[in-house]
């Protein structure tokens, strides 16, 4: 009995922690405090924290608490939307369709996009309808009048 006791407040603690780091590391982005992001996001990042790796990835893409390596912020993508985090799903998708990384996929793009879409993530519902209708009609001031679709 004591055993069963120690293991559920062993495990109430460890949880607890990852989410204060995770609460840390996110306001700590809000205050654009990289240092602090990193120390916070990085351990949780590396545990297998959906959302912190998210973040991770985000902070590799743009250079923000790490100098700027696309490939390291793919590899942090890649892993949460393993987890599907709707955000990395909408990231891998803009990679798989720009080519960033490796060869243009519209396919996978695709595929990253309805993942993203069916979680709720606003941005792949908006790449999905940018590929389903990717020509701009607009007038002589560059307003937009209509988009073809296929």
């Amino acid at each position: 009995m004591r055993l069963h006791i120690l293991v559920v407040l062993a495990s109430a603690l460890c949880c607890n922690v990852a989410v204060a780091g995770l609460t840390e590391g996110l306001d700590a982005l809000r205050k654009n405090d990289f240092a602090t992001a990193v120390k916070e996001l990085r351990p949780l990042a590396e545990r297998g924290d959906a959302e912190a790796q998210y973040r991770v990835g985000l902070m590799y893409e743009f250079g923000k608490g790490y100098p700027q390596d696309k490939a390291q912020g793919i590899a942090w993508f890649r892993k949460a939307a393993a987890q599907n985090h709707a955000g990395a799903l909408e990231r891998m998708g803009a990679f798989a369709q720009s080519g960033r990384g490796g060869a243009s996929d519209k396919d996978a793009a695709k595929a990253y996009y309805e993942r993203a879409a069916a979680l709720g993530d606003q941005d792949a519902k908006k790449a999905l309808e940018k590929l389903r209708c990717p020509y701009a009609i607009k007038d002589k001031r560059g307003n937009l009048v209509t988009n073809l679709c296929f």
